[in-house]
């Protein structure tokens, strides 16, 4: 296996012959694959992060900001799923080898799931129609039939209790699917594992994962929330296309701009008491009229907070920047880009207020730095960074602390 790494600036790749020819069967059969084919070369999209085999060669496209490696990216993802994890490669006891996402996934999922079965699987009570001379449920009086009673006593429906729940099916699932790209060691702990869910049915293909109802289970075992929230990326995020000599491809990619803004909004609506949201459609603000056409410009900013659909205003309004942001090592004037202030301003006056931040990932702990229009006196604007070194509780707790002391507390 060839082993390449790429930055997320530097987006192209030659490939041999029959690699290339494999990457054209992926983007045929899967169109929304970050990445383009032309002849031998491969390109990915922009912000294109993660891990990808193709064929013999296997490409780990690191990040293009310092602050976070494709640790980090997991360990956003997997917040984003619900699960507050801290482990990275070295906790996994693999030293510091920058393993991929798809070298992590199927390892932490292993984790998570033997710790489930540590405790016992967990199921719940079905209804099943019977037919006996003892009943042992609700009687089913519209199937009876004098006649047949002697042959096949009464009808009714009885409550039986079997772990083989969509929950243990998805985890099965996952494993299954972890089992194809594990090494040797990680696919004889799943094959151990794969025991305890001998008796558990195939994932139906047609299961809606998004489904929340998967998540509400399980008193008993308390390492259920992870182990399914885990098992639902690797089904989701995890793609991979097997043939009969094995695994022909594999990737594990993401968007790694989308991916930031996703986790700084989530963990606002995690940490703050007030409404934190995204609209799922912009807002018009402009039309251009062009021989009779009307076309419109809208806006989304990435974090509104305490938005009133009624008055149009909002308490604040935040934007998550996935740049470089290193206070110490940089001069003031470069710590933020024009356009990005003027953005941020231009989302202020639509929601009519004065307070907004603009939030950056970085490798250490900053304080706040405030930004003052000068011929705007009212407006307050605050650089936020996330220290993606420390803990996730850190993190959470770090951004309740900024957001309320220089963005809520000028609301």
């Amino acid at each position: 296996m060839k082993l390449l790494t790429l930055n997320e600036n530097n987006r192209q790749i030659d490939l041999e012959p029959l690699d290339a020819e494999i990457a054209r069967q992926m983007k045929k059969k899967n169109s929304g694959l970050p990445f383009s084919i032309h002849g031998t070369t491969l390109r990915f999209d922009e912000y294109t992060v993660g891990s990808i085999t193709i064929g013999s060669t296997q490409i780990n496209i690191t990040t293009r900001n310092t602050a976070f490696t494709l640790d980090k990216v997991l360990q956003m993802m997997l917040y984003i799923q619900g699960v507050k994890s801290n482990l990275g490669a070295t906790e996994l006891g693999v030293g510091k080898s920058g393993l991929s996402g798809i070298s992590l996934i199927p390892m932490l999922f292993v984790r998570s799931v033997k710790k489930l079965t540590e405790k016992g699987l967990v199921g719940g009570y079905r209804s099943r129609l019977e037919k006996d001379i003892r009943v042992r449920g609700q009687l089913m009086a519209e199937d009876f039939s004098p006649k047949l009673f002697p042959y096949q006593g009464i009808p009714f429906k009885e409550q039986v209790y079997t772990t083989d729940v969509k929950q243990n099916q998805v985890i099965k699932a996952a494993l299954k699917k972890c089992l194809l790209i594990s090494d040797d060691t990680t696919a004889n702990e799943i094959k151990a594992l794969l025991r305890f869910f001998e008796q558990i049915s195939l994932l139906d293909p047609g299961t809606n994962l998004d489904d929340k109802s998967i998540f509400n289970f399980s008193a008993y075992n308390d390492h259920y929330p992870e182990a399914i929230r885990l098992a639902i990326l690797v089904l989701k995020d995890l793609q991979l296309s097997t043939n009969e000599s094995g695994i022909q491809w594999s990737a594990f990619l993401t968007n790694s701009n989308d991916l930031f803004e996703k986790f700084v909004r989530l963990m606002a609506s995690n940490t703050i008491d007030e409404k934190v949201e995204k609209w799922e459609r912009p807002k018009e603000f402009a039309s251009i009229n062009y021989e009779g056409t009307y076309e419109y410009k809208s806006f989304v900013p990435d974090i509104i907070i305490g938005f009133s659909e009624e008055s149009g205003r909002a308490l604040a309004v935040m934007d998550a920047k996935n740049k470089y942001f290193e206070p110490s090592k940089s001069s003031a004037a470069s710590l933020v880009e024009v356009g990005d202030l003027y953005e941020l301003m231009f989302y202020l006056r639509q929601l009519q207020t004065s307070v907004g931040a603009l939030i950056y990932p970085s490798s250490k702990r900053h304080s706040p730095i405030a930004v003052n229009a000068l011929d705007l006196k009212d407006i307050n604007i605050s650089l936020i960074s996330i220290d993606l070194s420390a803990s996730i509780e850190a993190m959470e707790a770090n951004l309740r602390e900024d957001v309320l002391k220089t963005v809520l507390a000028h609301t």
